[in-house]
């Protein structure tokens, strides 16, 4: 979408800006800054364009709209470079503004960044035609409640996306168009006001009570980026809850990002941690950020929403199963307010990726069991890949040792060619009876069930996602540790299920691998350092 650029006088001083429609301009400019005439001094360009040539008025940092002496010669000069024939056509008539629909669409843009076209797109919903709400968006421009940016920048002969502040995806998961006019609320909207959310105290283990006391210092406090590191399946939302109503009561908003699986469960819990809370589920694009005191969004389907929450929260502990994981992080990041606190909850906390910024960095690292995450053995060997697969030794014995002790064991893969291999090895090189052994992959999930209930002994899974379904008696083997689809946190994940269950202390973990890679060796170093951790302050069995 294109836009014009015009000059509004005022005694012997001049505002120049861009618009939509420069009849809705000349009424609120009259009315506002006492204006005496308003001239448009350009056919219809791109707004990429017109945002150039208006920073070369006003300067890089340069607040565009303010009274200024004439810059005819500085408008002369970047018409030229931009080849644009220079025009003047003086606006006589004045738009009819209401002021009850420029409230009406505000409440689509507050909060989050939307196109124009998605705007009107929504008339069915706003209950305006496409001249209005281009008028309703001019004039709420104009009066600097909304500001207008291009979708896509270009900057050194590189496109970049103003939202994402990277390359345009080929489909932009938020719908944006490359020569799409983005908006969003002027900062100003967002005023705080006292709430009356009321935190219902209850008992907490000491684990958790450490950790929710940590959390709430940090609400407290002055500094604005915290990790909650925790042990798979540790994590609580009760653990956050007192720090969240904190949040609200002096009238912030949270906004709380989690896999899809989790957010109703997020809901639930601080709807019954908090009294007296409104909260709001994101995800479609005619959402409105109204009155919410909390909003709950996935990490798959995320809102871009954008410096409207005083507290975010990312919760990366299923990374090892969501799409798209960094990416979301990012956007999440957007959507922080000026002074506000962002928040990750993971498993494993990365030197290089967080190190930067000076995270407080706020522990649980103990497993509801108490028991300790079980540490691996690495066991390298050369004959895991290629098409003569062969089994280490130490590997096969923890299988006997599971089937003597009436223990499941779980063997994950990385891909389902693997998982073949490894099923046709046990079956016929290993002669295990078959109805000890099923797989699990993403489209067949009954092998799992059957390991629950004991049915089966031995399960081969290509679906990562049977490390949260695990609650029994398991000891875990990781086959071809070192490929890339294994992460840290997904190492860590697969370690801690062999300690998921409270009928024993602590299972057998192995990883298998042709090298020791850095993502192992970090995965059993922060395993190491989260059971020290909690035996010194007293978390695990005696």
């Amino acid at each position: 979408m294109e836009v014009v650029i015009y000059k509004a006088k005022q005694k012997e001083e001049y505002i120049y800006d861009m618009s939509l429609n420069p009849d809705v301009d000349y009424k609120i400019l009259k009315d506002t800054r006492k204006i005496t005439s308003l001239t448009v001094i350009t056919p219809n360009i791109p707004i990429e364009t017109a945002e150039k040539i208006l920073k070369s008025i006003y300067g890089v940092s340069g607040i565009i709209g303010k009274l200024i002496p004439s810059q005819d010669f500085l408008i002369n000069n970047s018409l030229k470079k931009f080849n644009i024939n220079k025009i003047k056509k003086e606006i006589d008539s004045q738009g009819r503004i209401d002021k009850n629909l420029l409230s009406t669409v505000e409440q689509y843009i507050k909060g989050r960044m939307i196109s124009i076209r998605q705007l009107i797109n929504l008339k069915s919903f706003i209950n305006l035609n496409t001249e209005e709400i281009i008028d309703c968006v001019q004039a709420l421009y104009c009066e600097r409640r909304i500001k207008m940016i291009p979708a896509v920048r270009t900057i050194k002969y590189v496109k970049n996306c103003s939202f994402c502040q990277k390359e345009p995806c080929k489909s932009c998961r938020f719908g944006f168009l490359e020569d799409d006019i983005l908006l969003y609320a002027a900062d100003n909207y967002n005023l705080k006001s006292i709430k009356k959310a009321v935190y219902k105290k209850i008992n907490l283990t000491k684990p958790l009570k450490d950790f929710s006391d940590e959390f709430s210092a940090f609400i407290k406090s002055k500094k604005d980026y915290a990790i909650l590191h925790c042990a798979p399946n540790s994590f609580e939302y009760e653990g956050i809850a007192a720090g969240a109503a904190e949040v609200i009561k002096s009238g912030g908003r949270i906004l709380y990002t989690a896999s899809p699986f989790e957010i109703q469960r997020a809901a639930k819990a601080f709807e019954s941690s908090i009294r007296d809370i409104n909260i709001g589920f994101s995800g479609s694009i005619n959402y409105r950020l109204l009155d919410e005191d909390l909003v709950v969004d996935s990490i798959n389907n995320n809102t871009p929403f954008y410096k409207s929450f005083d507290v975010v929260i990312f919760d990366r502990r299923f990374s090892f199963i969501d799409e798209n994981i960094e990416d979301a992080e990012k956007m999440c990041k957007r959507a922080v307010k000026e002074r506000g606190k962002f928040v990750i909850i993971t498993s494993f906390v990365s030197k290089d990726k967080y190190g930067f910024s000076s995270p407080i960095i706020i522990s649980l690292p103990v497993l509801k069991t108490k028991n300790p995450i079980p540490e691996p053995r690495i066991v390298l060997s050369r004959f895991i890949k290629g098409e003569e697969f062969y089994l280490p030794p130490l590997a096969v014995d923890i299988i006997n040792l599971s089937l003597r002790e009436d223990t499941g064991i779980i063997l994950f893969v990385p891909d389902e060619n693997t998982l073949d291999k490894v099923y046709n090895y046990l079956l016929f090189y290993e002669r295990y009876e078959d109805t000890l052994i099923d797989i699990s992959t993403k489209r067949y999930k009954e092998a799992i069930l059957k390991l629950k209930r004991k049915e089966i002994k031995i399960l081969i899974s290509s679906d990562f996602k049977d490390v949260i379904n695990l609650s029994s008696d398991v000891n875990v083997i990781v086959i071809n540790s070192d490929d890339k689809v294994y992460d840290c946190e997904t190492l860590i994940n697969m370690c801690a299920a062999a300690s998921s269950s409270t009928d024993k202390k602590t299972g057998e973990v192995i990883f298998v691998a042709s090298n020791e890679t850095e993502r192992m060796s970090l995965a059993k170093s922060q395993i190491r350092n989260m059971n020290k951790l909690s035996w010194e302050r007293g978390y695990l069995k005696r």
